[in-house]
């Protein structure tokens, strides 16, 4: 649901799929000794793309799915025409002084999340209620995304994604291999990003970032809100569709 409006725009000049990704939205949840890599996320990308015989697509990525996009089109930039990332500058980066600490935090992690006692809500408004405000969205924009996250058993609704997903990384890339990643994109990029910027892209190392780009436009939009491709739909849609054009 949360692309449908999208989607309804973007036929009318593209074939478009949406993933959901392993243990999200209301695809599978892994293999318990599975923990989800992120880099995972791009060969799943791959095999979604070769499975359906594109030699060559554009590529719309928000936040998470952003920073797939972004690992995607630097690993296979013959595959991609133009990348769209949506108050997204790459993925989180980890530090090579941290390294044993993350990986133990990370481990420790993994245990823990197997004897986490799942929240219920007795409605969908409690649900939503729970989770209005986190990153700046709007109830509105909420409800979108939780009816399509939850799972009703009995009396109570649950999220359905995988909890595993909420544990920290056990390992993360470094600044530098993004930095390098960034470079080997090709394709012609538009970023549209939240001003305010969002708390995670307000760091000194994304102006780093945004200079390794070949060929890129930054859009800002006036919103304190990270799912602005939500709450802020009417003016984020026309730009995208313009550059996908």
């Amino acid at each position: 649901q949360t692309w449908d409006a999208w989607t309804a725009a973007l036929t009318a000049t593209h074939r478009v799929i949406r993933l959901d990704l392993p243990g999200h939205g209301m695809s599978a949840h892994t293999p318990k000794d599975w923990h989800a890599p992120f880099l995972d996320y791009v060969d799943h990308t791959l095999a979604v793309i070769d499975a359906l015989n594109w030699p060559q697509i554009d590529l719309i990525g928000h936040s998470m799915g952003g920073a797939v996009a972004t690992l995607f089109a630097a690993a296979f930039p013959e595959r991609v025409r133009r990348l769209v990332l949506l108050d997204s500058i790459g993925p989180l980066s980890g530090s090579a002084e941290n390294f044993s600490s993350d990986m133990r935090k990370g481990l420790l992690a993994r245990r823990s999340v197997q004897q986490k006692i799942l929240p219920s809500y007795a409605s969908i408004d409690d649900a939503v209620a729970a989770r209005t405000g986190s990153f700046g969205i709007s109830a509105l924009a909420t409800r979108v995304i939780v009816k399509r996250g939850l799972v009703k058993r009995r009396d109570l609704y649950f999220w359905r994604t995988d909890p595993r997903l909420t544990t920290p990384s056990v390992s993360r890339i470094t600044e530098p291999q993004v930095l390098q990643a960034i470079a080997s994109i090709s394709a012609p990029t538009l970023m549209v990003l939240a001003q305010p910027r969002s708390a995670f892209l307000a760091s000194p190392l994304i102006e780093n970032r945004l200079a390794q780009f070949k060929n890129a436009q930054v859009v800002e939009i006036p919103v304190s809100n990270h799912h602005l491709h939500l709450d802020s739909m009417p003016e984020v849609l026309p730009k995208v569709s313009a550059f996908l054009a």
